[in-house]
């Protein structure tokens, strides 16, 4: 073939090369899902490799020159595709297979060593390429799994976060309010000491019971709110649990029912009570 051919023959081979790799570009876009631009990138490896075989068969002479080209597409396949080992050992089967079965019948009798040489060549980075792929494989997945422990626990420290913020502001709320329920107290008791009915006393003695049972309310939030120490002493469970109970009948919406059936016989145990209390209303 004259030189004018063959540099028209290389010309079309690489312009139809570039116009299927921009095709497969244009194909590839953000919106696709991942198991759709591996099967583009395949395919984009499948239009490389072709164009390096038609090189190949129109000067026989660059057999080197694309063998590099093959073994740049088969290495970079393996370092920059997001894909499992498997993806790569189908491409770099086809590359390595597909060569050795084409370049036999282009090579001339003395030129079928130097198309071996090159065949061996492929398959051995081939293989590389393929343990390559599955070690950044791995190494993918375990920075995922990394990755998603990391959120996972700042996700837990912002809960914990959250949850410390309400304890205190609750610890705030409560101690205001039992500062209100004090004042009740105080003024309800002075009411009563001068009340000269007992209807009116009566109604004082309501009062007080209210205000005292509020004031037992807010220590019980109070108590949720510390972070103390424990302290170990002989707490009797069953007052604790019903005392509990009261407070969730008083906090749960009026469909719900709170049932403590305990037996009164209970011994104590060595527990800190505000814990206890704690454990209680989480449960």
């Amino acid at each position: 073939a004259q030189p004018a051919d063959l540099a028209a023959r290389l010309a079309v081979i690489r312009l139809t090369t570039g116009a299927g790799a921009l095709l497969v570009a244009v194909l590839a876009t953000p919106s696709r899902q991942i198991p759709a631009i591996r099967r583009l990138a395949f395919l984009l490896g499948m239009v490389g490799w072709v164009g390096t075989i038609g090189v190949v068969v129109v000067t026989p002479a660059a057999i080197w020159e694309q063998a590099v080209i093959m073994v740049a597409l088969l290495l970079g396949a393996a370092v920059f595709m997001p894909w499992s080992w498997r993806w790569q050992a189908i491409l770099a089967t086809v590359v390595v297979v597909g060569t050795g079965v084409i370049l036999p019948f282009l090579a001339q009798a003395n030129d079928l060593i130097e198309t071996g040489r090159v065949v061996f060549t492929l398959a051995v980075l081939g293989i590389a390429s393929v343990v390559g792929a599955h070690l950044a494989d791995h190494e993918r997945q375990r920075l995922a799994v990394y990755e998603a422990e990391q959120r996972e626990q700042e996700r837990r420290r912002g809960r914990e976060q959250r949850l410390e913020s309400l304890t205190l502001l609750a610890g705030g709320f409560a101690h205001q309010f039992n500062n209100l329920l004090g004042g009740i107290l105080t003024h309800a008791s002075v009411l009563r000491e001068d009340a000269k009915s007992e209807d009116t006393r009566a109604e004082l003695d309501q009062i007080l019971a209210a205000a005292r049972r509020g004031r037992e309310l807010t220590q019980e939030l109070l108590r949720f709110g510390r972070s103390a120490a424990p302290a170990m002493r002989p707490t009797h469970v069953a007052d604790v649990v019903r005392s509990v109970g009261e407070l969730a009948r008083t906090i749960l919406p009026d469909k719900a029912e709170v049932d403590v059936d305990m037996p009164a016989d209970l011994p104590p145990v060595a527990a800190d009570p505000d814990h206890l209390v704690q454990a209680c209303v989480e449960v």
